[in-house]
C-alpha cells in the first residue's frame, strides 16, 4: 500500500494526516490492485514511478504545453516564428535559438550563470510579454528536494525588467505543503519550509514582475 501511495503522487506522511486523501487512495488501491499468483503488476509500476523524477519532470512539461495548446498558444521551432507570433511557446534546448546562448543573444537575458549552464524549460509569449519558465515536480521536501526548491527561488530572484517575467512552476504534493507554510505547526520539520516560503514571498514582492505558481496558477496566468 505504501508503494501504491507513492504511485498516486503522494507520501505516507500526507496520507497519515489527510483522511480524505487516505480514502481516495484506498478506493483506487482496492479497485486497481488486481492480485495474481505471482505479483501485483501495479506494485512494479509503483516502484518504477517512485524513482522516475526525470520522467515526471518531462511529463510536467508536456502537461504545461498541453494546457497552452488548449488556450490557443502554438508551439514554435525557432526565433523567427516566435517573434512573429502573439501567443506561442518554445521548449528550451541545449543548442539553437532557445539555448542559453540563444536566449542571451536575442533577449539579453542571462540563463545558467552560476548553475553550470543549466537551462530553463519553456519560453512563453503572450502579446508583448515574455515568460521564462522553470518547472519542477516534488512529492516531499528535504535533501535533494531542498536543492531543487533553491533552484526555483534562484529563478524568481532574476530582475528581468520591461515585459520580461521569470516564472517558477512547482507541481506535486510538496507544492501544497510549501504554499501552506504559514498554516503549518512550528517545529524542526517545518522550519526549512517556512524559511523557503519567506524567501519566495520576499523576492516576489521586491521584484514585482515574477511569478511562483502551481497548475491552477499556470492556467490562470495564461488564460
Amino acid at each position: 500500500f505504501g508503494a501504491f501511495v507513492n504511485a498516486c503522487d503522494s507520501n505516507i506522511d500526507e496520507v497519515h494526516i489527510d483522511i480524505f486523501l487516505l480514502r481516495k487512495i484506498t478506493e483506487l488501491y482496492l479497485e486497481k490492485r488486481n492480485l495474481n499468483d505471482i505479483v501485483p503488476s501495479e506494485w512494479i509500476q509503483a516502484l518504477v514511478d517512485k524513482g522516475t523524477s526525470r520522467k515526471k519532470g518531462q511529463a510536467g512539461e508536456n502537461k504545461l504545453m498541453t494546457i497552452l495548446n488548449r488556450q490557443g498558444f502554438i508551439k514554435v521551432k525557432n526565433m523567427k516564428e516566435f517573434s512573429s507570433s502573439k501567443k506561442c511557446f518554445a521548449r528550451c534546448s541545449a543548442k539553437g535559438d532557445f539555448s542559453n546562448k540563444g536566449i542571451k543573444n536575442y533577449f539579453g537575458v542571462k540563463i545558467g550563470k552560476g548553475t553550470q549552464n543549466k537551462k530553463l524549460d519553456l519560453i512563453i509569449k503572450l502579446d508583448r510579454s515574455i515568460y521564462f519558465l522553470e518547472a519542477k515536480h516534488l512529492n516531499t521536501g528535504g535533501g535533494g528536494q531542498d536543492k531543487q526548491i533553491k533552484e526555483l527561488i534562484d529563478v524568481i530572484k532574476n530582475k528581468p525588467g520591461g515585459d520580461y517575467h521569470f516564472v517558477a512552476f512547482l507541481d506535486g504534493i510538496h507544492s501544497n505543503t510549501l504554499l501552506n507554510a504559514p498554516k503549518l505547526p512550528k517545529n524542526s520539520k517545518t522550519g526549512k519550509v517556512s524559511s523557503q516560503y519567506k524567501d519566495i514571498v520576499k523576492y516576489l514582492k521586491s521584484i514585482g514582475s515574477n511569478y511562483w505558481i502551481n497548475t491552477a496558477g499556470f492556467r490562470k496566468l495564461f488564460n
